[in-house]
């Protein structure tokens, strides 16, 4: 196991660089989609995250921001898997592997009985980790040439 790597819930010192890395991807590998009107939590982490059934967490090689992924709770039995990142240059090395272990380790800590996934056509990289723990497409959002997707897992 690589040693320089830390996955850690948010720290409020982050939060700038998080928000900053998250945003840069989505940008970069996502223009044109409206991703700041589907969810305002970039605006404040801290609080969108701070559940005791909900965690941020972040994934540092060397000190630097390499990943993120983020545990919300959607019912008492269903956690949603959000904001599945990994810089570009860090893929196909197992971190994304990585932090969906750590997510899915922290919802059966909370007792979930289900985590959602939910990515889109253009998340192929994400999806492959995903249907890797065993999630499985539930539905098919169709709004022609962009799709959504709804995968699920049981715990």
């Amino acid at each position: 196991m690589d040693t320089s790597i830390n996955i850690e819930k948010l720290q409020k010192s982050d939060h700038k660089d998080v928000v900053a890395f998250v945003n840069h991807l989505m940008n970069t590998e996502f223009p044109g989609t409206l991703h700041h009107l589907e969810a305002d939590d970039l605006d404040h982490l801290m609080d969108a995250y701070n559940g005791k059934r909900d965690a941020f967490l972040v994934m540092k090689k060397d000190g630097s921001i390499i990943g993120t992924v983020a545990v919300k709770e959607d019912s008492k039995e269903v956690a949603l898997l959000r904001r599945l990142f990994i810089a570009k240059e860090c893929r196909n090395k197992g971190y994304g592997k990585m932090l969906v272990q750590k997510a899915i380790d922290f919802c059966n800590d909370k007792n979930y009985q289900m985590i959602s996934f939910r990515g889109n056509n253009q998340m192929d990289q994400a999806i492959r980790v995903i249907e890797k723990f065993g999630f499985i497409r539930k539905d098919l959002i169709d709004f022609g040439a962009f799709h959504i997707y709804i995968y699920v897992k049981l715990l």
